[in-house]
């Protein structure tokens, strides 16, 4: 099972999806897994329901996930107890969907993770796949996919740990800051890279 992490407006699901799909690997989502457990009824949304009351729910019982979102991001003891709620959840879907990927015939399992060392999950992965950007491009790529204001953009990017830090600890490295066709280059030449490394 291979990790692919960056920070926010990095790329990561761009890059992901390339790799996916000229690289014949499954992919597994966990934004994806975690939007799934914060459905009606589900674990995630049972737990943050407990906790939490009606504080974070619609008057129709649903999750507002745009309030959630926001307060994580303008408090960090509240991401820090969210996270404490979530993230066991999120990590067991994510390890159960690779188990069931690896069982249908998988040979290379490709997990995109935004907190994977946040979260302290780099040791379940065989190596970890850093997509990296400058700071200034993903504030600017991050207020034009969201929406959002430049000081709504940077404490979403600040929430996080930082770029050098991430690197730091990445076994590979994608820079993102160019173009696209730049970026499938690099793909192209990792793809074969990864399936040696993968091998036995």
């Amino acid at each position: 099972m291979l990790g692919i992490t960056g920070g926010i407006a990095a790329g990561k699901s761009q890059v992901a999806e390339y790799l996916c799909r000229h690289g014949n690997f499954t992919g597994i989502d966990v934004d994806l897994l975690g939007r799934q457990l914060l459905e009606s009824g589900q674990k995630g949304y049972l737990a943050i329901k407990d906790r939490f009351g009606s504080c974070f729910f619609r008057d129709d019982r649903s999750l507002d996930r745009v309030r959630l979102r926001r307060a994580i991001f303008t408090d960090s003891a509240l991401r820090i107890e969210i996270n404490r709620l979530l993230h066991p959840l999120i990590r067991e879907a994510m390890h159960l969907r690779a188990t069931a990927a690896f069982r249908a015939g998988a040979e290379i399992v490709l997990v995109e993770v935004p907190l994977l060392y946040e979260a302290g999950w780099q040791q379940d992965f065989k190596l970890v796949i850093v997509v990296q950007v400058a700071n200034k491009l993903a504030l600017k790529r991050l207020q034009q996919r969201d929406g959002v204001s430049e000081d709504e953009a940077l404490a979403a990017l600040t929430a996080r740990m930082t770029s050098d830090e991430r690197v730091s600890r990445a076994d590979l490295i994608i820079d993102n800051s160019g173009d696209w066709q730049t970026t499938c280059r690099q793909l192209d030449l990792l793809i074969p890279r990864l399936k040696e490394m993968c091998k036995g």
